[in-house]
């Protein structure tokens, strides 16, 4: 359908960033990467991708396979960046650590498995985190989605990290739907405004 899609407007490729990604079926090797990743430039019809997802890990493949296998398409100009998705951050690193002895592109985005609507582990919140979004969601009359995106938007994961380090890169909601309807909300998070008491609260959560 995206396929389709671009190919009905000239032009556009230049104006979208595209990600794509694999690992569900066959894997994280050599060749299901190789496969994967021309099926997909091949249904959409373009010569690269923004972005290329491992996206469900594969501790039966070696990672210098995987890591090698993620770098040839860098280095082949079919993608400009890699990330993982639903992999354990200890993987994550180690993947890094072995493109970076190989001297190929590494994992550079993350997709966490979780949303920000859940609290981090440890948190000093009440028994359920849940209760300070709707705090909030009550006080602006926003969603809690909304509540939860505005906060992503405006800067909420750039303040501290789980050990009070400074949270590293930008971050961005990705939001799935199924009808042109349920964009609505998420849209609309974009003019909610959370005053200082409400950025307060929510980064206390997060």
């Amino acid at each position: 359908m995206l396929g389709a899609w671009l190919a009905a407007r000239p032009g556009v490729r230049e104006q979208v960033r595209i990600s794509t990604r694999t690992g569900v079926r066959g894997g994280l090797g050599a060749a299901a990467v190789r496969t994967a990743a021309r099926g997909s430039l091949d249904r959409l019809g373009v010569g690269s991708v923004d972005l290329f997802w491992a996206h469900v890990e594969d501790r039966g493949t070696d990672l210098d396979e995987t890591d090698a296998a993620l770098g040839a398409l860098v280095t082949g100009g079919l993608a400009t960046r890699l990330g993982a998705s639903n992999h354990a951050p200890w993987r994550v690193e180690r993947a890094r650590a072995a493109a970076a002895a190989q001297g190929v592109a590494a994992f550079d985005a993350v997709q966490y498995r979780h949303s920000y609507v859940l609290p981090r582990p440890g948190a000093a919140l009440p028994d359920s985190g849940h209760m300070l979004f709707d705090a909030v969601a009550a006080d602006t009359g926003a969603t809690r989605n909304q509540v939860v995106l505005a906060w992503i938007m405006t800067g909420g994961h750039g303040r501290t990290g789980l050990a009070g380090e400074l949270a590293v890169g930008p971050a961005w909601p990705l939001v799935g739907v199924s009808r042109t309807a349920q964009l609505d909300e998420p849209l609309d998070a974009r003019d909610l405004h959370l005053i200082e008491e409400h950025r307060a609260v929510l980064d206390g959560a997060a």
